[in-house]
């Protein structure tokens, strides 16, 4: 890992080339990811009992009233939570590994107030991994029951929920950093 740190020179120079996220990483933070990590092997685990269950083409894609439009193996039932298990493991290495004070923040940030600043912006990214890891938790067990009613609203409500979180963490790291 840390050869990777290195190659992207996401390490904190002032630390000695380590990075202390833990500063900024609470229980809070740690209960999101364990729920995360549980429901994407609950996903995992879902596909491939369905890839060796189900028998035939079965509807992979579907439109927003959730009418099947598109037909596969049950075996490519694996590839949402594989993709997934790969963006929340990203996810996981930015939150553990990459300074906060490397990413892209809505504002400027006062270097009095980094630490709670830093610490609403995790809470921002863990809660978006939960809410990742719904998603393909969902999406693959309507698939395993080759059922796709409310997948439109389910998929609306999930946008919602996202942007809603990215706005209400931004704007609470905001106000905690104008303090």
């Amino acid at each position: 890992m840390r050869v990777i740190c290195d190659i992207l020179s996401i390490v904190h120079p002032k630390e000695g080339g380590k990075v202390k996220n833990r500063n900024y990483y609470t229980r809070f933070h740690m209960i999101l990811e364990i729920l995360s990590w549980v429901l994407m092997l609950a996903s995992l685990l879902i596909a491939i009992i369905g890839s060796l269950t189900l028998e035939g083409p079965i509807p992979i894609h579907y439109d927003g009233r959730g009418n099947p439009d598109g037909y596969g193996s049950p075996a490519t039932m694996l590839l949402m939570p594989i993709i997934m298990i790969v963006t929340n493991g990203i996810v996981s290495l930015i939150g553990h590994f990459l300074d906060p004070s490397a990413w892209n923040m809505p504002f400027k940030v006062n270097y009095l107030k980094r630490s709670i600043v830093y610490r609403d912006m995790m809470s921002m990214l863990f809660m978006m991994e939960l809410e990742l890891a719904v998603f393909a938790f969902v999406f693959t067990l309507m698939t395993f029951l080759q059922t796709m009613h409310g997948i439109g609203l389910f998929g609306i409500l999930f946008t919602v929920v996202l942007l809603g979180t990215i706005l209400f963490w931004s704007v609470v790291a905001y106000r905690h950093n104008k303090i």
